[in-house]
C-alpha cells in the first residue's frame, strides 16, 4: 500500500486506450532518472502513438514478455515506469512500462501498457486479490499461405491446433489437434497473439462459443477457460514430447504434419526425429515417414506404438508408407 501526504489531490480520468489511433497525440508523465537527480520533479514529453499491439519477448533484462503494448516516442526513460501516458484531453490511456534501448537511455521506442488491460483488474488490484489469467490449454501456431491454400481459406484469420494439453480446458471440450480456430467469443482470430490475448482476459470459468475448422465442416464448441497453470512451461514441454523408440520420436499424425511432409496418411504416427548414429537411422527410416505397422500389427496414433514398442526385445519390422524397414536390437 502506498500512503500520499497531500490533500487536495484529484484522481486521473482514465480514458479509453480501445480509441487510440496511431499518429495520436500522446504525454508521458513521470519521473526519469529520479534515482540520480537531486531534487527531482516529475516531468511531461509530448509525443505521438507509433504502433499498437506491440509485442516484447522476455530477453535482456526483461524477465517476462508483454504483449498488446502501446508504443510511443514521447520520451521515456528509467524512472518513467509506473507514469501515466495520457491523451490531450488529460485522460490516462496507458502505464508506461518499458523501452528499447541500447545506451540504457530514449531512444525514440517507449511503450505503455493499455489502460483498458489494467481496467481488467483493477477492483481486483484494490482488494488485494491474486490475478489469474485464463488458458485454454492449447499450442497454436499461424497459417502461411500454403496453410491457408491447404485448408480452402481466402481470408488471412485462423490459427492452427498443434497441441492439446492433458485435462485442459481445450480438451474437455473436444477441441483436436489440426482443428483450425476461426472465432474466439465472436472475435475473428488473425493471428496467435490475437487469440492468447484474448483468452488471457477472459474471466475464469466463463464458457466461451469458439468457432473451428474441422475436416472442412465449420462448428462453434463452448470451451468453458480455465485458470492457467504456474508451471505453464514445464507442462509444455512434457506435453510436446513424442514417444521414443531405439533413436527415433513419433507424433500422432496431424493436418500440419500431413502438409508438412507430404503424406495423405490418416492412421499411424509420423517419425519427426531421429538421432544420429542411432540404430533407427541405421535402418533407413527417414523423418516425415509414416510408420503403419510394427511387427504386423497396425499402428493408429502413439498410444499403440508406445504399446507395442515397449515389448519388443530383438529385431524389429516395420512398415512405413515407404515401405519395409527392420530395426535391430544392438
Amino acid at each position: 500500500m502506498i500512503k500520499i501526504n497531500a490533500q487536495g489531490l484529484k484522481a486521473a480520468k482514465l480514458g479509453n486506450s480501445d480509441n487510440l489511433k496511431i499518429g495520436q497525440w500522446v504525454m508521458a508523465l513521470g519521473n526519469p532518472f529520479g534515482f540520480a537527480i537531486e531534487n527531482p520533479e516529475s516531468t511531461v514529453t509530448v509525443g505521438v502513438v507509433s504502433a499498437l499491439h506491440r509485442y516484447l519477448p522476455a530477453v535482456g533484462r526483461r524477465d517476462r514478455a508483454y504483449d498488446d503494448l502501446i508504443q510511443t516516442d514521447a520520451a521515456i526513460n528509467p524512472g518513467n515506469s509506473g507514469g501515466a501516458l495520457a491523451n490531450l484531453d488529460g485522460e490516462v490511456i496507458g502505464i508506461n512500462t518499458a523501452i528499447i534501448t541500447t545506451s540504457g537511455g530514449y531512444q525514440g521506442i517507449g511503450f505503455a501498457i493499455p489502460i483498458n488491460r489494467a481496467k481488467i483488474v483493477l477492483n481486483k488490484l484494490i482488494k488485494g486479490e491474486k490475478i489469474y489469467y485464463g488458458w485454454l490449454g492449447v499450442s497454436i501456431q499461424n497459417l502461411n499461405d500454403d496453410l491457408r491454400k491447404y485448408f480452402h481459406l481466402s481470408q488471412k484469420k485462423g490459427v492452427i491446433v498443434v497441441k492439446v494439453y492433458p485435462d485442459s480446458p481445450a480438451q474437455k471440450a473436444k477441441l483436436k489437434e489440426g482443428d483450425l480456430i476461426l472465432s474466439y467469443n465472436r472475435h475473428t482470430i488473425k493471428d496467435t497473439r490475437e487469440l492468447v490475448r484474448l483468452v488471457n482476459t477472459t474471466s475464469v470459468g466463463k464458457s466461451i462459443p469458439v468457432k473451428i475448422l474441422r475436416n472442412k465442416k465449420i462448428m462453434t464448441v463452448k470451451v468453458k477457460i480455465g485458470r492457467r497453470p504456474e508451471d505453464i512451461e514445464r507442462m509444455r514441454q512434457i506435453s510436446s514430447s513424442g514417444v521414443s523408440f531405439r533413436g527415433l520420436t513419433v507424433e500422432n499424425i496431424t493436418p500440419l504434419l500431413a502438409q508438412k511432409y507430404g503424406f495423405s496418411q490418416s492412421s499411424g504416427v509420423v517419425v519427426i526425429n531421429i538421432e544420429p548414429d542411432s540404430l533407427a537411422e541405421r535402418s533407413g527410416i527417414s523423418v516425415g515417414d509414416v510408420i503403419i505397422n510394427v511387427e504386423g500389427k497396425e499402428i493408429k496414433d502413439k498410444k499403440d506404438f508406445a504399446k507395442i514398442t515397449k515389448k519388443i526385445k530383438g529385431s524389429c519390422l516395420i512398415k512405413t508408407n515407404r515401405g519395409y524397414f527392420v530395426i535391430y536390437a544392438k
